[in-house]
């Protein structure tokens, strides 16, 4: 509790962006930090386990796991993509969304323009993955709603990242989970 925000910041960097995400997220839960560092998802896998022997198959965790998959020690990411990724994963929590909106999301990301994503969108036939609370079924939304729908997940990342920035905002966002456990900011 006594180290400065400017060296948690560092190793929370070092910890996230060298590929090993994943596993530094579950040591950071086993030893009781994770309540510290980052409270909301400290808070969601704690009710995401409930009942549970494994996080495997979580999206946090999933989400984990296929940036590690990009990055290792001599080849890191920027702090800026798993921060977003915290952020894409809390918007999720908060509003969930259907599963073609979060593929459109995400396409429009790897792609950068809709036409790409549209298209990818349309020759994608893989079965689709629900997670809850995140996300629900296929609706077979049509491209104008999906739009509107993709753009509007769009402003729900960007405003998720008061949550990891804003102490009032954070609180709120914990708020949902009564077990959680108390934090000083």
């Amino acid at each position: 509790m006594d180290i400065d925000k400017p060296r948690l910041a560092m190793e929370m960097k070092y910890m996230l962006s060298y590929g090993a995400a994943e596993s530094s997220i579950r040591l950071l839960r086993k030893y009781g930090l994770l309540d510290i560092l980052l409270p909301f998802q400290a808070a969601y896998l704690s009710d995401q386990l409930k009942g549970k022997s494994s996080d495997r198959g979580l999206m946090l965790m999933n989400l984990l796991a296929n940036l590690d998959k990009f990055f290792s020690a001599d080849r890191p990411c920027h702090c800026s993509l798993w921060l977003a990724l915290l952020a894409f994963h809390n918007a999720l929590v908060n509003s969930p969304q259907d599963a073609q909106v979060i593929k459109a999301f995400a396409a429009l990301m790897h792609f950068g323009t809709w036409d790409s994503a549209i298209e990818f969108l349309n020759e994608d036939v893989g079965a689709p993955v629900t997670y809850v609370p995140e996300a629900f079924g296929l609706s077979g939304a049509k491209v104008d709603d999906l739009m509107e729908q993709t753009s509007h997940l769009a402003s729900l990342v960007k405003s998720s990242v008061d949550t990891l920035t804003c102490l009032n905002t954070l609180k709120q966002s914990v708020i949902r989970y009564p077990g959680a456990s108390q934090f000083s900011g």
